[in-house]
């Protein structure tokens, strides 16, 4: 048996043999780890590594220095999501640790920003990540670049709506864009290798073929021609193609090069403009209306027949005068004006003027003005004369009547309104100006509620539905607004008027601001009285004296007869001889003073009403 000597000796040389071990293995470490801070340090790579808990910082290469700004002491006590200018939640981490990849604008300490694409190792038992940045702004703008090329050739080629064709000197198709499936309804497949020519509509193919050939042998760069070719579904459609022989270096014609375009909606327009063109010139030339063309410098260029019906002149006799010659010469200025009036403004106008027939009578004719605009100039003005006279008498009476009516309207001193049933004011009195400061243009065509103060509106448009539907006057006080944004009290007659398929609402209104002035003037006076009466011990109160029903109460009043302020203070105070003498008080002026309860009652006629059935009633108490 060993003895327990050899036994510790044995121990020591082992512990001896495992230190020089982990010696050995320390210096591995130190080495290895050396070789990684220069390869870390000197890497043209940036890097970084990073904590797993909390991924701050921990330490940074020079490049990776280079690219942000920031050196290793700066960013010590930063996370890598205070640098990145997006966001990330916590789903990007995720995705960040299952996929090792993480594409994100970072903020360089200059405050640019570049797009780094980090990877990353799989966690380390050190608790580490170490990570690579790589600056692919670059890569990245250049992808975008070449997506967009590839959109837009995609937009040229797919999505054009013109067909683009190469085909040979027969019209076999070597080539067809796929834009040919939407506008022709045949795929590429289906056309390549067939000819053209067999499509096109046989009244129109020698044209085309020629046309080609023409081209190729004069060795025209470009041509263009319209004809009829059919769609899968057998209708015809109108192409408008241009055509482009391209030949090679020895002059030897290669192949033909077209882009065709879809015109048929364009063609069937023209056809509809001739056919419109035909019936207007149908119903010109058989109108009752006289028609007149002049060109921009007032020459007559065509006069409808019906000219003979209304002047007495034929058209050919009428082209002779000059324009203006057939209205008496008070008239022209008139029509001149018109006329200029149409040139200036490129608008519509009308004017009522006399005319001179052949045998020399007078005729009253409404003329419309109108200007023919092509490109924003005026090409033409097109005359369209009706004749008035048996109507013009009615037409004068009734313009009598209506300045008859406007005259009244704004000598009147209410603000008169007409309004529809949805408040819109069409129409609107003189007045306006005057008593608001707004100009009729500032009010009309706007809804009448838009310019009663806010704590009205409700009221006032429950009202008008309510005076429609009942056809029903009512009188209201409103607050109106004035241009100047303050208010003023107007007393309003809101009456409806019209059919009951057109209803409308007239509205009178009269400025009471000064009477509201006086009413809270005497409203203050009351309520001073009141506090007055207050502190004396006095109670008061005003009374209709046919209703009985009180107003203007006092505070006090409640307190001093023992009752509730929903209950009204004469029945707690009137007596059968009082009730008799209240006529006689209001008739009379007169006042009386009793007794009740231990009650001073005074009544006697207000003198600050002018309606003389009111009476005031002033109550004090007494010891006897």
């Amino acid at each position: 048996m060993e003895s327990s000597r050899d036994v510790i000796k044995n121990d020591i040389e082992k512990l001896k043999n495992i230190t020089l071990e982990l010696n050995q293995k320390d210096n591995e470490l130190i080495r290895s780890e050396k070789k990684f801070k220069s390869f870390f340090n000197i890497n043209e790579v940036p890097m970084a590594i990073l904590s797993q808990n909390g991924y701050f910082f921990v330490d940074i290469n020079k490049t990776f220095s280079d690219i942000l700004g920031f050196s290793k002491e700066e960013l010590e006590s930063k996370t890598i999501f205070d640098i990145v200018s997006e966001a990330i939640n916590q789903d990007g981490v995720d995705n960040w640790q299952l996929n090792g990849a993480l594409t994100k604008h970072i903020h360089q300490k200059s405050g640019e920003q570049v797009l780094i694409l980090w990877r990353t190792t799989s966690k380390s038992e050190d608790d580490f990540i170490y990570a690579i940045a790589n600056d692919v702004t670059i890569a990245m703008e250049n992808k975008k670049k070449l997506q967009e090329r590839e959109k837009l050739y995609r937009i040229l080629t797919e999505e054009s709506y013109e067909v683009i064709c190469l085909h040979d000197r027969d019209g076999i198709f070597k080539y067809v864009s796929p834009s040919v499936y939407m506008i022709l309804g045949y795929t590429q497949e289906e056309l390549h290798g067939k000819k053209l020519y067999d499509l096109i509509s046989p009244e129109d193919r020698a044209a085309v073929i020629n046309k080609s050939n023409e081209n190729i042998n004069i060795g025209n760069s470009y041509g263009s021609i319209k004809y009829r070719i059919r769609h899968k579904n057998g209708k015809w459609k109108w192409f408008h193609t241009i055509i482009r022989p391209i030949f090679d270096e020895k002059g030897e014609f290669l192949e033909m090069h077209s882009s065709s375009r879809d015109i048929t909606k364009e063609v069937n327009l023209e056809e509809e403009m001739k056919e419109a063109k035909d019936m207007y010139q149908m119903l010109v030339d058989n109108t009752t209306d006289l028609v007149k063309l002049f060109n921009s410098k007032g020459e007559i260029l065509y006069i409808s027949k019906s000219c003979e019906d209304i002047t007495g002149y034929t058209a050919e006799e009428h082209m002779l005068h000059e324009p203006f010659k057939i209205i008496p010469k008070e008239d022209v200025p008139m029509m001149m004006e018109t006329f200029n009036k149409v040139l200036t403004e490129k608008k519509k106008h009308n004017v009522i003027h006399r005319g001179i027939t052949k045998n020399g009578e007078t005729v009253f004719v409404e003329t419309f003005v109108i200007p023919i605009i092509e490109k924003g100039q005026i090409k033409m003005v097109m005359t369209i004369g009706r004749e008035i006279t048996k109507y013009y008498d009615e037409i004068k009476s009734m313009e009598y009547e209506k300045n008859k009516f406007d005259t009244l309207v704004d000598k009147s001193d209410e603000l008169i309104m007409l309004h529809d049933e949805d408040g819109i004011i069409k129409f609107i009195n003189s007045k306006i100006e005057d008593k608001c400061g707004w100009k009729r243009e500032d009010i009309i065509g706007k809804k009448a509620f838009d310019f009663i103060h806010s704590d009205h509106i409700e009221r006032i448009e429950k009202i008008f539905k309510e005076s429609i539907n009942k056809k029903k006057v009512f009188k209201e006080e409103v607050l109106f607004l004035t241009k100047n944004k303050s208010y003023q009290w107007f007393e309003t007659f809101i009456t409806p008027f019209g059919s009951d398929d057109n209803l409308g609402i007239i509205t009178y209104s009269k400025n009471i601001q000064k009477r509201k002035e006086k009413e809270n003037k005497l409203k203050k006076g009351y309520e001073m009285m009141n506090e007055a009466l207050d502190m004396l011990g006095v109670c008061r109160f005003d009374m209709d004296i046919k209703t009985k029903k009180c107003f203007n109460i006092s505070s006090t009043t409640f307190d001093i007869l023992n009752i509730d302020k929903t209950e009204n203070p004469w029945e707690k105070i009137e007596n059968e001889n009082i009730n008799k003498n209240l006529l006689l008080i209001a008739k009379n002026k007169e006042k009386i003073s009793y007794l009740h309860d231990k009650l001073l009652i005074r009544i006697f006629s207000s003198k600050t009403q002018k309606n003389c059935n009111t009476a005031t009633i002033i109550i004090q108490k007494t010891n006897v």
